[in-house]
């Protein structure tokens, strides 16, 4: 019904104008901006003047080559949905974007409206963090530490580089438990085998010790002497698990 249309027009306009995230309302024959909301001028810094009535590449929002793989999107899969893209502050500044856009009836007519979510801090934390993971790796390379962790929900091994090279593996193989223990050339060398890892799990103790083990699956001739420690498990909400690290003494010929 007539009632039933325009309320639903009212919470449209109302979801339009006050989602803090940015939204705008385009032509779909050639992508003329129509409307946009009050959180898209906040987070870019543009005026109605300067987006209203204009391409988002005319306006400087956006580059020819991403208004072109968003057009992509449209023509080939009818709508676009979470992709990164690099939006263009009016200051000149740069912003990292998270656009999604879908096909609307707005008065009879075929739109475009679209969102952007700004995850540049998001973008930031995950390079900085990848950063210091980085570092990390080549400093332990340089002291030759390598680190491994068990996730004890699905008794997955996660290897650092220098961790698989001591062990004599590839960083993408898959061990399993037995094949971690098998690593090891006497019983009483296993980890777990004087109460360890029992210990780590049950009361978070601490151990460090030294042992002899196989650097690598398929060659059982080679060996490698190293220092093993934890500083016990890591527990939170959804998982526990036991992180430790192995430092490479010396290598030997068995």
């Amino acid at each position: 019904t007539e009632e039933a249309l325009q309320t639903s027009e009212a919470k449209f306009s109302k979801a339009f104008w006050n989602a803090p995230f940015l939204m705008t309302l385009s032509t779909l024959e050639d992508g003329r901006c129509l409307e946009a909301n009050d959180a898209f001028y906040g987070l870019t810094g543009f005026t109605p003047e300067q987006v209203l009535g204009k391409t988002l590449t005319e306006a400087g929002f956006i580059d020819q080559s991403v208004r072109k793989d968003l057009v992509g999107y449209f023509e080939r899969d009818g709508h676009a949905r979470e992709v990164e893209v690099e939006i263009h502050r009016a200051d000149g500044s740069r912003m990292t974007g998270l656009y999604s856009g879908v096909l609307v009836e707005v008065d009879g007519v075929m739109r475009i409206l679209s969102t952007a979510v700004d995850i540049t801090e998001r973008k930031r934390a995950e390079y900085r963090l990848a950063h210091a993971y980085e570092l990390l790796e080549r400093s332990n390379e340089a002291a030759r530490i390598g680190s491994w962790e068990i996730d004890l929900g699905t008794l997955e091994i996660t290897w650092s580089r220098v961790a698989s090279e001591i062990f004599g593996l590839f960083p993408d193989t898959k061990v399993t438990i037995d094949q971690w223990l098998s690593f090891y050339v006497h019983e009483e060398q296993v980890p777990g085998s004087v109460g360890s890892v029992g210990d780590v799990l049950s009361w978070g103790q601490a151990f460090d010790f030294e042992s002899t083990v196989l650097t690598a699956l398929e060659c059982r001739d080679d060996q490698a002497w190293t220092r093993i420690d934890t500083p016990g498990p890591i527990r939170d909400a959804a998982r526990r698990s036991i992180p430790a690290s192995s430092r490479n003494h010396r290598q030997h010929a068995a």
